[in-house]
């Protein structure tokens, strides 16, 4: 992308009370990343420090005056605060700049918008689109509806907002409707899949190199290009791990800090295969500045999801980057490399053994003519001993739920799952 011919726009960072482990520069920093992945042009920046948020404004009146001024002076088109702005706020800040104000809700829907390939991704992001405008509409609406005035009279607006209201609503039930369908094809597919192999959701804080590693475990050539938000739509690919044993590794969309609620909505897709994955691969990039809290950001969000308790492994990628002899800054995390191939031997063998962190052990009599299942068995999961007597194969070994739930019929009385 060309930065120089992108929407001039100017950046409001803050520094408010319960803001978290990250610094002020920091969240100024990664605000001008999301405007950038929106299309954006960065002409200028400021931070701001609020002592106790202004109702009308969220910031003082003086400060305000000031970002206006700097805005218009640097000829910036719209001014994005790094916040979440309530629409009195928006509005009253439209007013006195003359220009578009968004806030950093706005502007990671318009990053989602640009990076949704899929039908599902799409219909999603429209939703949480129209979810963010609705409360907005009020606001819009409320200077037009007090122009009728009198007691029991109706303003234009009123009767506008009500129509507008109606139409929203409705598109959002018409969403509903179909992200549901597609859903229910996804469940299908989900399931089908676990029936394949051990499944793997690659997870981690956007623009960590996902992507990358997920194409190099994969042997996939072309990762696509770095940026934030490149995966909105979840990636499934076949990897072999060590063993000869079949894993399908999922790439799923970037977290990011501070995600506003109501955009996890937008997250659902990734979120489910997260939920039904055999085991987690935390993606880090190693040589961030802000490793730390990265990582802890993603952490705390797998733990809001519930799903802090799930088998998982940490990949500090782009370890080329680091100094020769330097070691793993994280305990616990695995140094590899999607550039180089760094590790990612050792990443397979990790993966395999948090994959089958909850396997079970069986022992099951299968009939020669069901070759297919054996076949099942050797590629999702793992073959102890083998006896061939008649005209079946005793078969001992250990597998993920999903496998033995396959076994059941053919458990012989030393059981299933001892």
């Amino acid at each position: 992308m060309n930065r120089e011919s992108g929407e001039p726009v100017f950046l409001v960072g803050l520094e408010l009370p319960g803001r978290g482990i990250w610094t002020p520069k920091d969240n100024l920093a990664e605000l001008s990343e999301l405007a950038e992945s929106a299309g954006a042009r960065v002409c200028g920046q400021t931070l701001l420090r609020v002592r106790r948020p202004n109702p009308a404004l969220l910031i003082g009146t003086g400060q305000a005056e000031e970002v206006v001024a700097e805005a218009a002076r640097l000829r910036a088109q719209a001014i994005v605060f790094d916040a979440e702005l309530q629409p009195r706020q928006q509005r009253n800040l439209e007013r006195r700049a003359r220009r578009k104000i968004l806030d950093r809700t706005a502007l990671i829907l318009d990053v989602f918008a640009r990076h949704a390939g899929s039908a599902e991704g799409k219909l999603q992001v429209a939703r949480a689109q129209i979810d963010y405008l609705l409360p907005r509409l009020s606001d819009l609406w409320v200077q037009f509806s007090r122009t009728g005035g009198g007691i029991g009279t109706r303003g234009p607006g009123e009767t506008q907002i009500e129509r507008d209201r109606r139409e929203l609503r409705a598109r959002l039930s018409a969403l509903d409707r179909q992200i549901e369908r597609l859903r229910s094809r996804r469940s299908i597919a989900r399931a089908q899949r676990a029936e394949a192999g051990l499944t793997v959701a690659l997870v981690g804080y956007t623009n960590a190199g996902k992507t990358s590693l997920h194409a190099a475990l994969c042997g996939d050539a072309d990762p696509g290009e770095p940026r934030m938000f490149a995966t909105l739509d979840p990636k499934v690919r076949r990897a072999e791990l060590p063993g000869g044993q079949l894993a399908l590794l999922i790439d799923t969309v970037g977290f990011i800090n501070r995600l506003p609620p109501r955009l996890v909505a937008a997250f659902r897709a990734t979120l489910e295969e997260v939920e039904s994955a055999d085991a987690i691969v935390h993606v880090a990039d190693v040589s961030s500045p802000h490793l730390s809290e990265k990582v802890e950001t993603v952490v705390a969000t797998l733990e809001d999801l519930g799903l802090g308790d799930k088998p998982s492994v940490l990949a500090l990628n782009k370890a080329d980057r680091l100094l020769p002899g330097e070691g793993p800054p994280v305990p616990g995390g695995l140094l590899v490399s999607a550039r180089t191939g760094v590790g990612l031997d050792l990443l397979r063998e990790a993966i395999g053994r948090a994959a089958a962190a909850d396997w079970q052990k069986f022992v099951v009599q299968i009939p020669y003519r069901n070759g297919a299942l054996l076949e099942r068995i050797r590629s999702g999961g793992r073959i102890a001993r083998l006896h061939y007597s008649g005209d079946r194969v005793l078969v001992q070994g250990s597998g993920p739920p999903a496998l033995l739930s396959l076994l059941r019929q053919y458990a012989t009385k030393e059981s299933l799952g001892v």
